[in-house]
């Protein structure tokens, strides 16, 4: 029940923070990481995942996000640094 009050405070925060990228960035760091969590632990549903990794996210502690595609869209970056990360793992 945490992983599901996190999850909607942080959508919250996005959401309601549209002209503010570094803070919606900042909570789509502790999205992602949940979601990964949630992924891990009932499944994936039988689609193909991928968990991806940007290292120079989170001020360069780094950070995941999941992907249905293998191909790096970063997130953190955007336009600024596309293709920045690599996948760390396929969730089959």
């Amino acid at each position: 029940m945490d992983i599901a009050d996190d999850l909607k405070e942080n959508a919250e925060h996005i959401g309601a923070n549209a002209d503010k990228l570094a803070h919606q960035r900042e909570h789509f760091v502790m999205l992602s990481k949940d979601i990964a969590d949630l992924v891990k632990t009932f499944g994936n549903g039988g689609q193909t995942l991928y968990k991806d990794f940007c290292p120079m996210a989170n001020d360069g502690k780094g950070a995941v996000w999941i992907s249905e595609m293998k191909e790096i869209k970063n997130p953190y970056f955007g336009k600024a640094m596309p293709t920045c990360g690599s996948v760390k793992e396929t969730i089959q």
